[in-house]
């Protein structure tokens, strides 16, 4: 009632998502391409992790992870929430 989406975009939307297909949608600042994803989300029930791109300073560790070193445990690899979020470890 408050957002309007047109019957074929939804549409497109709802059936790629069900499909496992990726979206993109491109549009100004503000246009809505944010709210339409987290609300065909809700509508279809399913977890979004929204992921602020324009924001990274450094991609390769915000989306991969980080490769740390220990004493006791030697090198060891943490996963970016980005790969905790792809792999089903967050979320519902």
């Amino acid at each position: 009632s408050d957002f309007y989406v047109a019957k074929d975009d939804w549409h497109e939307i709802i059936y790629s998502i069900m499909q496992g297909k990726n979206i993109l949608l491109v549009g100004p600042t503000g246009c809505g391409k944010s709210e339409i994803v987290y609300r065909a989300c809700q509508a279809m029930g399913i977890h979004c992790e929204p992921f602020n791109m324009g924001a990274m300073s450094e991609a390769r560790t915000a989306l991969i992870g980080n490769i740390g070193f220990d004493k006791e445990k030697g090198t060891y690899f943490t996963p970016a929430r980005f790969v905790r979020v792809t792999r089903g470890e967050m979320g519902n």
